[in-house]
C-alpha cells in the first residue's frame, strides 16, 4: 500500500502539533515520517490546486474565475466558429458541471455583446503592435475571398507574422 508523503499546511506546526496527531487519526491511524516536512516540502492546498482541477473555487477567487472561464470559452466559440447557441446547450452546461460545478455560463446575448468585442479587441490590439514592430519593413499580404453558404470570407495572411499569434492577455 503506498503511502502518501506530503503533509497537510498548518498541522505539523502550532502548540503541542496536535494536529499531526489529527491528520494521523484521520489516515487510517498510520504514522508517517516527518521527512518531508523537515526537508520543507509540503502538500499543496485546495486554493493552489483549484483553478487546475476546477472543481474548488473559493468565494474569494470565484468571480475571477468565472470571469477567466467565460473568456476562454469565448476563446473557444470564435476559434472553431461555434455558433454563440452553444454555450446555452445542454450537452455544453452538462459538461460544465463536471469539470467546472461553480461557473454559470453567461447567454448568448451576453457572449455577443461582451466577450466576443472583447476577444476582437484584444486580438485587433495584438495585430496592431505587431505590425508596428515590423514597421519600416516591407510586408507582403495575400488574400484570398470566397463564399459559403449565404456569407463571405475573407483571409488575409503576411509572412511576416508570426504562425500562431501570442496568447491572448488575461
Amino acid at each position: 500500500m503506498r503511502k502518501h508523503p506530503g503533509t497537510l499546511p498548518g498541522t505539523l506546526s502550532g502548540p503541542g502539533s496536535s494536529g499531526r496527531k489529527r491528520v494521523e487519526e484521520g489516515l487510517g491511524k498510520e504514522k508517517h515520517s516527518s521527512a518531508s516536512a523537515e526537508s520543507g516540502k509540503r502538500q499543496a492546498t485546495l486554493q493552489e490546486v483549484g483553478p487546475l482541477c476546477g472543481s474548488f473555487v473559493s468565494q474569494r477567487n470565484r468571480a475571477k474565475a468565472q470571469e477567466t472561464t467565460t473568456r476562454v470559452v469565448g476563446e473557444m466559440v470564435a476559434m472553431n466558429g461555434l455558433p454563440l447557441s452553444f454555450v446555452e446547450s445542454s450537452g455544453f452546461r452538462h459538461l460544465m458541471k463536471h469539470v467546472a460545478p461553480w461557473y454559470e455560463p453567461p447567454s448568448q446575448c451576453t457572449f455577443s455583446r461582451r466577450v466576443i468585442p472583447s476577444l476582437y479587441e484584444s486580438v485587433r490590439d495584438m495585430i496592431r503592435a505587431l505590425l508596428q514592430a515590423a514597421r519600416g519593413r516591407k510586408i507582403h499580404f495575400t488574400s484570398d475571398l470566397w463564399t459559403g453558404g449565404h456569407h463571405g470570407y475573407l483571409s488575409l495572411s503576411s509572412p511576416c507574422l508570426p504562425v500562431r499569434l501570442p496568447a491572448l492577455p488575461a
